[in-house]
């Protein structure tokens, strides 16, 4: 007969076996979810940021985005703008840099879905941008498409959701 010391010791080794599976091989949703908070991270900057760090993170901000991104935006109270291509986020990311007294970024709540195949996410989240020493450019619905290439989850376009007002 099998020993009730046996069954926890089984139990405790599978549960065990799913906590570190589940570390290491975390789902899309989550790898997706960790990759717009580091793009928030990155987006963001202080006035006295270095030269070199500067230039560090406006790189690994636009290696977030696929070769081919298309970005339109229309902020409260900017006008649109739209934006095509990886070396053009890294350019606007390296002018905003130089030119602002910093910025904070966060990208609020995403909704993660998957409409049809697993390599092509469609994510719904606000955006709030905070330029220091000025009030909230306010807070903007945004629609961003994913792709998964090779292995990596990269943004693909960037648009602002209309919403009624």
């Amino acid at each position: 007969m099998i020993s009730v010391k046996r069954i926890l010791l089984v139990a405790a080794i599978a549960g065990l076996g799913l906590v570190v599976w589940f570390k290491f091989f975390p789902g899309d949703e989550k790898v997706i979810r960790k990759q717009l908070e580091k793009v928030a991270r990155l987006a963001s900057f202080s006035a006295d940021e270095a030269p070199l760090t500067r230039l560090g993170n406006a790189k690994e901000l636009a290696n977030s985005f696929t070769p081919d991104v298309r970005i339109e935006i229309n902020l409260q109270g900017l006008r649109e703008q739209s934006i095509e291509g990886r070396d053009r986020v890294f350019e606007m990311g390296m002018a905003a840099r130089g030119a602002g007294p910093g910025a904070k970024v966060e990208l609020i709540d995403p909704v993660v879905d998957f409409p049809g195949s697993r390599d092509s996410a469609i994510v719904g989240l606000t955006l709030k941008v905070q330029v220091s020493g000025q009030p909230d450019l306010g807070v903007q619905e945004m629609r961003l498409t994913m792709k998964k290439l090779s292995g990596e989850w990269l943004i693909q376009r960037v648009e602002t959701v209309k919403t009624l007002r």
